[in-house]
């Protein structure tokens, strides 16, 4: 094999991966970036729905945050900390949100707390 093949070899191994990036994940994000970003959509109506929606996810974000924080760091605390038994049991636990897709998690979460579910929240 010769020396000029070699970057000519690594250029087409890389095509085929840019074009899939391109044609499924720039192209369609560029389309929404357009979509949301043109001048129609900037109305008084839009606003007023979009300002109540936008409050409610800072809010939730929020308290979000610092639920997080007061369960998160003595938990953290605790595992680094101490030993105890069923440590390993409990880290597994808590790890499995983090491994499931986000739609698995929301729909558990969602017939746990269902009005047939096990908790009512």
């Amino acid at each position: 094999m010769s020396a000029m093949s070699r970057p000519l070899n690594r250029a087409l191994l890389w095509f085929a991966p840019l074009l899939f990036l391109l044609v499924f994940f720039f192209q369609p994000l560029a389309r929404i970036i357009t979509l949301a970003f043109d001048a129609s959509a900037f109305t008084r109506k839009n606003f007023e729905i979009i300002l109540p929606v936008a409050g409610f996810t800072f809010y939730q974000a929020i308290l979000s945050t610092i639920l997080t924080f007061i369960l998160g760091i003595p938990s953290a605390v605790l595992f680094s900390r101490f030993d105890f038994r069923g440590k390993s049991l409990l880290r597994a636990l808590t790890a499995v949100p983090f491994m499931l897709p986000t739609v698995v998690v929301a729909a558990a979460f969602n017939s746990l707390s269902s009005p047939s579910g096990l908790f009512l929240l």
